[in-house]
């Protein structure tokens, strides 16, 4: 969330140098902002206050502008005071000053007392935990073994317990105990099924010290086996934008955690939620099929593409679901067909090289090296027995075992590519590009001898005329020969070259003739085309030279089927 907010706040103008005196009170003194954590640690936002006329403090008082959001679990300590949405700033920046309750996320149930925050540095009172409050925080946590204590229900849960109300402690704040005292939790209560907590003969409850597992980085095997399961035993629907439906079951995540304990329950709904719903199921999976089939190692979903991560922060405005891995096949046959594959071959669950114990079987504070090296094990082992796994998949033949397969050297031809899905790797689709320059000579000499195609200094004083009399001269209803049309836009301006240029590219359509010109003229000189279906560009006619089945099919689908014969008839006859 932090990170998100610093990419929002990011774009809100007014960062740089001093831009107004926006935030200047009627005394003319600057307005005073406290920002609640960690937005006290967005520089973004702090300048936008304070180079438009405010200043951030870091303690509170009566004529203090709280700053937070909606999503950030609050303090009791704050919840005394008037508390508004930091929106505020860039509205009142980009709009003028706003009506400040318009923004408010928490109003006091009765009026705030004199604060005793004032003058003190600082974003609130600080009151230490006791080493009663400790024992009964790790105990709690001990008792709920299948929630672990990275995510936040366990902390909202807690904190409803009287013994934390009457000392009122938030979940925020537990969550943020833990962060320091997290080593000493030590062991955990083993719990059955159904989640209740196991004891011994003595009826004391059995502990259990072996909690690396609840910290385990995620596989990207741990990412495709949950992504498989969804698929094929819940049959995600779409809605009418494309994004992706499913209808989780009762108690699916402790089932599932039932059969995959290497995280909890909890862990394994924040992984869904959190990396892998956000853009589909189905896009990693043919994620990791084609990187398996052409001999690439598959990245845990929240490493395994930058532009994925990056394009989260966009889902909210996205008008449909977007494939954030390169070349990746729309439609689930390729997927329905590959998973099929995959149901019936033998693939075994890597072995994970679990962390040394410690010899008092107690996890003690350790070295920091000694617990990334521990990960760093676990991690390897488990890419390098995916990849094995996925390879017996790929190389499964029907009429005997897989032969083997050595890796693909990176300097090598595509020869070693699966033939299966080679043509994958090609484009899916034509996306046209700006056309700049003339790649013919013929024109380009035109040009360098007889100037630009229009003399915008002369035609742009005059746009709504010369626009006007384009329009009757190119109206298709008009009966014109060719050399008579010519002559007409000759005499408005336009050169014969590129007169001879835009008939050409255009199929000699008049309407898109008209189009081109038009954004000529809107981008001062700087595109000679307009970008779309039926004008052909640099970059449509450099794919038609290449004779090339797929990407001519990829042009035709764009252009449709008669301009597309059209410029390939024409091309012939160039080359004739």
């Amino acid at each position: 969330m932090d990170s998100m907010l610093h990419q929002q706040i990011a774009q809100y103008p007014g960062g740089g140098p001093a831009q107004s005196d926006v935030f200047i009170d009627a005394t003319g003194k600057p307005m005073k902002f406290y920002l609640y954590p960690p937005l006290d640690r967005n520089q973004q936002l702090i300048n936008l206050i304070e180079n438009n006329g405010g200043h951030v403090v870091a303690g509170v008082s009566k004529d203090t502008v709280i700053l937070s959001s909606e999503e950030f679990l609050m303090s009791e300590d704050l919840k005394r005071f008037h508390v508004y949405r930091y929106e505020f700033v860039q509205k009142s920046i980009t709009q003028g000053i706003q009506n400040l309750s318009d923004y408010e996320i928490h109003n006091p149930a009765e009026p705030s007392a004199p604060s005793p925050l004032t003058n003190i540095s600082g974003p609130a009172t600080m009151r230490y935990f006791t080493q009663e409050e400790d024992n009964v925080l790790f105990e709690e946590i001990r008792k709920r073994p299948w929630m672990g204590y990275k995510g936040h229900q366990i902390y909202k849960d807690i904190a409803e317990l009287d013994f934390f109300k009457e000392r009122n402690r938030s979940a925020a704040s537990l969550r943020e105990r833990i962060r320091t005292l997290k080593y000493d939790i030590e062991y955990v209560y083993k719990a059955g099924p159904n989640k209740e907590l196991l004891r011994d003969a003595n009826g004391n409850y059995i502990r259990d010290y072996d909690i690396k597992k609840k910290t385990t980085n995620f596989s990207a095997w741990e990412d495709f086996e949950m992504c498989r399961t969804i698929y094929m035993k819940l049959r995600p629907t779409t809605d009418e934008k494309g994004f992706e439906i499913i209808n989780f079951p009762t108690g699916f995540f402790d089932n599932y955690a039932s059969s995959h304990p290497r995280h909890t329950s909890e862990s394994w709904r924040q992984r869904y939620k959190n990396f892998l719903s956000l853009f589909g199921i189905a896009n990693y999976l043919k994620y990791c099929i084609m990187q398996i089939r052409q001999d690439k190692e598959p990245q845990p979903a929240n490493s395994a593409n930058k532009d994925w991560l990056n394009a989260r922060k966009h889902l909210k405005r996205a008008s449909g679901p977007k494939l954030y891995f390169p070349n990746i096949p729309e439609g689930n046959e390729f997927l329905d067909a590959n998973l099929e594959t995959m149901e019936a071959s033998d693939l075994v669950e890597p072995e994970f090289v679990p962390a040394p114990r410690p010899e008092n079987q107690f996890l003690r504070p350790t070295p920091q090296e000694q617990i990334e090296q521990s990960i760093a094990m676990a991690a390897q082992q488990a890419n390098q027995d995916l990849v094995t796994a996925f390879k017996n998949f790929r190389q499964e033949e029907q009429d005997g075992p897989p032969a083997k397969r050595t890796k693909r050297d990176p300097q090598s031809s595509s020869a070693n590519i699966d033939p299966a899905i080679e043509g994958m790797q090609q484009p899916l689709e034509f996306v046209d590009e700006p056309t700049t320059y003339f790649s013919d000579p013929r024109f380009a000499l035109s040009l360098k001898n007889e100037g630009p195609p229009i003399d915008l200094a002369d035609v742009l004083p005059r746009k709504e005329s010369f626009l006007e009399q384009l329009e009757k001269t190119l109206d298709p209803q008009v009966t014109v020969t060719t050399k008579t049309l010519f002559s007409q836009l000759a005499s408005l301006g336009i050169k014969e070259y590129y007169i001879i240029f835009l008939f050409h590219r255009c199929n000699s359509r008049r309407n898109l003739v008209l189009d081109c010109i038009k954004n000529y003229l809107e981008t001062e000189g700087k595109e000679l085309l307009v970008q779309k279906p039926g004008v052909w560009s640099n970059k449509a006619l450099e794919w038609l030279g290449k004779n090339d089945g797929h990407l001519n099919s990829l042009l035709e689908l764009y252009h449709g089927e008669h301009d597309y014969r059209t410029q390939l008839e024409n091309m012939r006859k160039i080359k004739q």
